[in-house]
């Protein structure tokens, strides 16, 4: 009576002990299923890409260029689904989002994660995002509710795309010194920048009609390659709409915003100024439409709550802005913004690459 007591104990305890290695091993196996469809097409979409490329993508080939959304039909032409289930199917700034059922459970192939009842709305994945490159005697910097405070140089303690939150850097006035945890008092503070990775984003408007509100679609790029599909270059002589001439600029299509592209280099992200440009002569700062202002000698700042930089001309204004490197003795190239890089021109008007 007594082992048989023991022996009833003992599966009391192993029972749930068991069933839940068992559980267990079925959440992964259907995790591993389910990564196996997403990783299944996208090695179809690449290799479409390249026939495509080459010429040889037949009638029935798939192709993944500029698609918008995939069937269930197509998908099943793409991968061989095993005992997996597609539930549903949302293409959503260009990330392929899946609700799939395997071994009865249920998984979002987007994030690589199990959810629980209705698939969630697509979440853009930052995560390819470029680093920051600090440029010398920049320094990061990170709002702790109250202060600004100066914080090491990695993503988790300075930066998070994921929660919005962006990476700030400062330039210190002459004679000013921080180490890393000091709280920095905008007195201390000569420059203000924020680095904007390198991006595409999703046309909406190509032909310049009337249209609703909405949000732009933007995807990080890694590295310096242009993801997107749309090219424009200048025209010189040209004005207004036909100051550029573009290719494959349609809705939906995607398109590396310029910003990235220097010349002839590829960029992987640009310091912009955080506000809008001042200076710290004394005659323009108490006699902006004074002539003895409009003159490129100007010892830039960048700072919130001041008078902005006005009443001057577009050459000293560019001189007074390439200025900066050597004023603030940094290892970059500072110029105005163009015209053509509209949606960071009207945030930020001027930056720094």
């Amino acid at each position: 009576m007594a082992v048989i007591i023991i022996l009833a104990i003992v599966a009391l305890i192993a029972t749930p002990i068991i069933l839940d290695v068992v559980d267990d091993a079925r959440i992964s196996a259907g995790k591993s299923e389910s990564n196996m469809i997403l990783n299944g097409i996208n090695n179809y979409c690449a290799t479409s890409e390249m026939k495509k490329q080459m010429g040889t993508l037949t009638s029935d080939d798939i192709d993944c260029s500029n698609k918008t959304s995939f069937t269930e039909e197509e998908i099943k032409k793409m991968v061989n689904l095993g005992n997996a289930e597609i539930l549903e199917i949302i293409y959503k700034a260009e990330l392929l989002w899946l609700k799939v059922k395997s071994n009865d459970h249920i998984y979002s192939l987007q994030d690589n994660q199990m959810i629980e009842g209705d698939l969630e709305k697509p979440k853009l994945d930052y995560s390819g995002a470029n680093k920051p490159e600090l440029l010398d005697n920049m320094i990061p910097v990170k709002y702790d509710g109250t202060n600004w405070v100066y914080t090491t140089d990695d993503q988790k303690s300075w930066y998070n795309y994921d929660s919005k939150e962006w990476a700030n850097a400062v330039i210190l006035n002459s004679g000013v010194s921080k180490n890393v945890g000091d709280t920095i008092s905008e007195d201390d503070i000569a420059l203000w920048y924020v680095w904007i990775p390198r991006y595409k984003y999703q046309l909406f408007n190509a032909d310049n009609g009337s249209i609703e509100p909405l949000e732009i679609q933007i995807t990080f790029e890694n590295g310096t390659s242009s993801a997107g599909t749309v090219s424009c270059v200048d025209a010189v002589s040209g004005s207004g709409d036909s100051s550029e001439t573009c290719t494959n600029a349609t809705n939906g299509n995607w398109y590396t915003h310029p910003a990235f592209t220097f010349g002839t280099q590829e960029l992987t992200g640009i310091w912009v100024g955080k506000f809008e440009i001042s200076t710290t002569d004394s005659t323009c700062n108490s006699s902006p439409n004074s002539a003895n202002c409009n003159k490129s000698e100007h010892t830039i700042t960048i700072k919130p709550n001041v008078s902005s930089l006005r009443y001057t001309t577009i050459s000293n204004l560019f001189t007074a802005i390439q200025g900066i490197s050597t004023t603030y003795n940094l290892n970059g190239d500072s110029h105005m913004m163009k015209n053509r890089n509209y949606i960071c021109s009207i945030l930020f008007r001027y930056c720094f690459f």
